[in-house]
């Protein structure tokens, strides 16, 4: 059997147990092409010998004799004459899967995407997480991904939910130059939270700040408290501790709290 290619128009000897074992695809080996077999109408070829031209009567010479030896113009051995197209200069091109296979190859792409993407997503949140966890609506997911991923979420921090149910401020009766500041904390946020740092601020008749000052929970806390802890949920933490006294212009003050780093 013999095949054209529809691309160049090279024809080629093949055999039907090739063209089964490659699909009925083809690729031709003068312009590399891919083609179907099945779409290509086969071409018998049929060699045919050119017809000798009429010998004239006079013309009674033998043929020249083939015996071996070289004769003066041209090979002594003449070589057995080779069909050009004895040998397919074809390759078999990849059979293509059939299309439920193509199909089943292109849904689990899809789903090797999608799970790359997941994981990214995951690992971008876990990296992440003490920035997110600022966000109430971004906890409890965050809270499962650390049950699961055994990583631990920063506590949450609420300052507005600190109320200071008591204070004053007052000569200290036993240190000279020094006063006593008492208090009262209570965390009114539904979770536990870390203790703030307590700042005091001093003004004027004028209501400029003459005097101010940061205190962290191991300085206002009482002795024996972890200033590490958290603060409980509606219970009331009371606070007792001396600081300088600013001198006679201050003559306000003001409690405020800071995130604790």
């Amino acid at each position: 059997m013999y095949v054209e290619c529809p691309h160049c128009q090279a024809l080629y000897r093949v055999s039907q147990a090739e063209l089964t074992a490659a699909g009925g695809w083809v690729r031709c080996g003068e312009c590399n092409r891919v083609f179907d077999t099945g779409l290509v109408q086969n071409t018998s070829t049929t060699r045919t010998s050119r017809p000798h031209d009429d010998a004239s009567p006079d013309d009674d010479r033998p043929d020249d004799p083939i015996d071996g030896h070289p004769t003066e113009t041209g090979q002594g051995d003449i070589d057995e004459f080779e069909d050009p197209l004895a040998h397919s200069a074809f390759e078999a091109a990849p059979s293509l899967p059939p299309p439920r296979r193509r199909w089943a190859l292109t849904l689990t792409l899809s789903a090797l995407s999608v799970l790359l993407v997941g994981v990214l997503g995951v690992v971008y949140v876990y990296l992440q997480r003490d920035q997110l966890a600022k966000y109430d609506s971004l906890r409890p997911a965050l809270t499962q991904l650390c049950n699961l991923t055994g990583c631990r979420l920063p506590p949450q921090v609420d300052l507005a939910a600190i109320a200071l149910t008591s204070r004053n401020i007052f000569a200290h009766p036993n240190v000279p130059h020094a006063l006593m500041v008492t208090a009262t904390l209570v965390n009114q946020a539904p979770f536990p939270q870390p203790y703030p740092v307590l700042q005091i601020s001093f003004s004027n008749l004028e209501g400029k700040t003459v005097a101010l000052g940061r205190f962290k929970p191991s300085q206002y806390l009482p002795q024996g408290a972890n200033p590490h802890a958290l603060m409980p949920v509606g219970k009331p933490i009371d606070l007792s501790f001396t600081i300088n006294d600013p001198g006679q212009q201050a003559l306000a003050y003001q409690f405020s709290f800071h995130s604790n780093p």
